[in-house]
């Protein structure tokens, strides 16, 4: 299993003095967190590699500052919109290849939407095939007060989808939701008895390693792997604030 935490722990700090704080704190598997679209440019994609290769780490994902207007720029009922919001991930998609990593993190749209659900898998579709001609999975989280929060909803994507129908599994965001992991972890394809190592959900994100305990790669070496053998990302700025 992968330690790795992400850049959006230290916001608002600069996406890159906060990849050079977690690779000080010996971190080396890392999610960038792109906070404005300057930095979804290749050039400087291709800077953040530069400077985790040069300590031995590596980006993983990538995860955009547009998750909570989401509803409203992909699965609003103005199609056009939806367009412009391709372009705007194409552009990320094409900055995560550039920074090596595998995979960019996606909320989806909202509890309450305005569209049916098929056209919301539909355009999910479109943005995981637009994310693998660049070589990069799109993957969905489950989030509070989005579609996503629904291990139904997620039990329903799968089976529209298949095996694009990939997700990113936030702890964290269970409790908010006030579910059990296994509710959620059951919707995302992980019924009981399932071989951990199929679980289809590549990162798990936001590990709860005691509110205000200060956190480096040896301390969460020590958090016990229970399930997954992937990757696990913490955010704990959060977890500190519930």
């Amino acid at each position: 299993m992968k330690i790795g935490a992400s850049t959006s722990n230290f916001y608002p700090m600069p996406t890159e003095d906060s990849l050079a704080t977690l690779l000080d704190l010996g971190f080396r598997s890392l999610e960038v967190f792109v906070n404005t679209e300057s930095e979804a440019r290749p050039a400087f994609a291709g800077e953040l590699r530069r400077r985790a290769e040069a300590e031995g780490g590596e980006i993983l994902s990538l995860h955009s500052y547009t998750a909570g207007t989401d509803p409203y720029l992909l699965f609003s009922a103005y199609r056009r919109r939806f367009e412009d919001g391709k372009e705007h991930y194409r552009r990320l998609f094409e900055a995560a290849a550039v920074a090596g990593a595998r995979y960019v993190v996606i909320h989806g749209d909202k509890q309450g939407g305005v569209l049916p659900e098929q056209e919301v898998f539909a355009r999910y579709e479109e943005l995981y095939d637009l994310g693998r001609s660049q070589g990069v999975t799109l993957l969905q989280e489950n989030v509070v007060h989005f579609r996503s929060a629904d291990p139904a909803f997620l039990r329903r994507m799968r089976e529209a989808l298949g095996e694009k129908a990939r997700f990113a599994f936030d702890i964290k965001q269970c409790a908010r939701c006030g579910l059990k992991p296994e509710a959620v972890l059951a919707g995302a394809g992980l019924p009981r008895g399932l071989d951990p190592g199929a679980v289809p959900a590549e990162l798990w994100r936001s590990v709860r390693a005691g509110a205000g305990t200060p956190l480096s790669a040896r301390t969460a070496g020590g958090l016990r792997q229970t399930v997954w053998n992937g990757s696990l990302s913490l955010a704990w700025h959060i977890l500190q604030k519930d």
